[in-house]
């Protein structure tokens, strides 16, 4: 059962996902469109900023309170060791490449130049090539081959994800042929570019899991089904938008621009939930194959050791330099059975030896 520090970190990490993801999309969008929005421009730019601060807000709250989420309690919050080896393991790599990427799009946006629209896309990527330095990915040793699957695969989904509202916004601003131009341009590019947004997932996901076949039955397997449903479902919305609310769009229909925002607003609701059905999966499960590793030393762990499990847990997000057999601080073992403390500094040993 979800603890309310576990639920706390889910929700953080989705709409986290959302805001980041916004904003590196409005920075590929404005790229990708430079000029071509007389009329929205400058309100798509402000969209992306205020997704970018809205996105460091997230970030920075979620890495403060990831050592209460360690141990299980608020008590965590005021531990400074806890604080500190958050910081010093992949997690707090991982939040300064985003923050930095962040910020970046803040600064860029904030002007109207092809060069500030290159420095947003350098955010942008910064952004996204952040959440390979944690994970399932950054651990495997197929690492090589899964971190370039994964900046394809996300940068693709904030182009997806973060042109909608932009979309929506030159539907409502822009005239009529100056929207039906821009959403037949933005309609080639995505039918070249979504489906690999599912090829390079489905390739990670057979990558990682051992064997592939375990997926339908594990955990892990099942949640990627639901997103693998719902990117189905996104696909039919894009496929009605190309074929026949844009064509209404481009006739003069005065019906089709409402009905066009109506479905984007429906692609991006459902974009969300695959944000949060990703938190589940990288937050909750692991790959068939990794299960077995984490659920021989979380059954040594008793249940109400929050202790025991925050050692345990700080195991999985050891800093990727710490040699294997190394134990865990002295803090750490204070007070844990010694049953606990032997299986924690089991697990730790063993995922060091599996980086």
């Amino acid at each position: 059962m979800l603890g309310p520090w576990d639920t706390i970190a889910l929700v953080l990490n989705a709409a986290s996902f959302v805001a980041v993801f916004q904003a590196s999309g409005v920075a590929f969008f404005i790229a990708a469109f430079f000029g071509a929005v007389p009329e929205s421009g400058w309100r798509i730019r402000r969209l992306g900023a205020r997704a970018a601060a809205l996105g460091i807000g997230l970030v920075v709250l979620r890495v403060l309170l990831e050592p209460a989420h360690l141990a299980g309690a608020a008590a965590g919050l005021s531990d400074a060791a806890l604080h500190r080896l958050v910081m010093a393991s992949d997690l707090g790599t991982a939040t300064m490449l985003r923050l930095a990427g962040l910020v970046t799009i803040v600064l860029a946006l904030g002007r109207s130049t092809h060069a500030s629209a290159t420095v947003a896309v350098v955010g942008a990527v910064l952004a996204c090539l952040s959440f390979g330095l944690t994970g399932h990915t950054a651990t495997s040793p197929l690492r090589p081959v899964l971190l370039p699957l994964l900046g394809l695969h996300l940068m693709l989904a904030a182009f997806w994800f973060g042109s909608l509202w932009p979309l929506g916004t030159i539907l409502r601003h822009e005239t009529a042929a100056t929207a039906a131009r821009i959403l037949d341009d933005y309609s080639r590019k995505a039918t070249f570019l979504v489906p690999l947004i599912a090829v390079a997932g489905i390739a990670m996901a057979l990558a990682l899991a051992d064997p592939p076949s375990a997926l339908p039955g594990s955990g892990w397997g099942r949640i990627l089904l639901v997103k693998l449903a719902l990117f189905g479902a996104l696909m039919l919305l894009a496929a009605a938008n190309k074929l026949r609310l844009v064509p209404r769009l481009r006739r003069g229909d005065a019906g089709a621009a409402s009905a066009l925002r109506a479905s984007i607003a429906a692609e991006m609701a459902l974009i969300v939930l695959v944000f949060m059905a990703t938190a589940i999966l990288t937050g909750l499960f692991s790959p068939p194959g990794e299960d077995a590793i984490a659920g021989w030393a979380a059954g040594c762990l008793t249940a109400d050791d929050q202790l025991a499990r925050a050692a345990f847990t700080i195991s999985r997000i050891v800093v990727r330099s710490t040699a294997p057999g190394t134990s865990l601080p002295p803090m750490m073992n204070a007070g844990v059975p010694p049953i606990c403390s032997v299986c924690a500094n089991a697990a730790l040993r063993s995922i060091c030896a599996l980086i």
